[in-house]
């Protein structure tokens, strides 16, 4: 027992300075999209893709019932912590890199940087494993990081980008930071058009919907116990 826990031990470690070989310091402790030392970081490695660092914290998941325009599956606000930090897209991924990726094309004749459309959940989950594996192999990530669809709270938590208005921008809509039917957003847009949240991520607002990994449903308090209290950490719900 005493030499399987050494062994363990040193396989951690191994782990850990494999990662630290790849991303330098600890990525929690970079400052939110920040590419300082890019040349030895993860974010710069799997450029061009594009991705944001973001730190682990705390927000209020949901809207307030005060909110104008706020459904009614939008709560309750629930207290959520997320306790690693992790990256995220700093697009919508375009059809571009979904074909690199994957060889496949939903629809044809489509502007390569338009955000991919059409595409089911299963299909999302089947490009982040291909990417995962593409990456891998290139030694562009550790082998004990994986890309994968971000957790509803993640993304909410991505999107608010520290702030608790009804958009990342403020409770009024402004059109130079989203697309919506009155300002040409009824058809899909080219990615980045608009100005980023304020923690650099284009088209939060607008655009194309856009996957999580949880399954849906119509109040938090479904989320499995983890959802309806005052605080959850990490939630995510997954039906089976």
């Amino acid at each position: 027992l005493r030499l399987k826990k050494q062994l363990n031990e040193l396989e951690d470690r191994q782990i850990q300075q494999k990662t630290k070989d790849f991303i330098g310091e600890s990525p929690e402790d970079k400052l939110i999209n920040s590419l300082s030392n890019s040349h030895d970081s993860l974010l710069s490695r799997i450029r061009p893709i594009g991705m944001i660092w973001i730190n682990s914290g705390k927000f209020t998941m949901g809207s307030s019932p005060e909110e104008n325009g706020r459904d009614s599956d939008e709560g309750p606000q629930t207290e959520v912590t997320i306790s690693k930090g992790f990256a995220i897209g700093k697009y919508e991924v375009t059809n571009k890199l979904y074909n690199e990726i994957t060889e496949e094309t939903p629809f044809k004749n489509k502007l390569p940087l338009l955000p991919v459309s059409n595409v089911s959940w299963n299909d999302a989950i089947k490009f982040c494993k291909k990417l995962t594996k593409e990456h891998r192999i290139e030694e562009r990530i550790p082998s004990n990081y994986e890309y994968r669809l971000p957790s509803e709270a993640e993304w909410e938590f991505a999107c608010r980008a520290g702030t608790d208005s009804a958009f990342s921008f403020g409770n009024n809509f402004i059109d130079d930071y989203a697309w919506n039917s009155e300002n040409g957003g009824e058809s899909k847009q080219k990615v980045g058009m608009k100005k980023p949240n304020n923690w650099g991520l284009y088209d939060m607002h607008g655009n194309v919907q856009e996957w999580v990994l949880d399954n849906y449903h119509d109040s938090y308090i479904a989320f499995d116990g983890k959802y309806g209290a005052t605080s959850a950490v990490d939630p995510v719900y997954l039906d089976n």
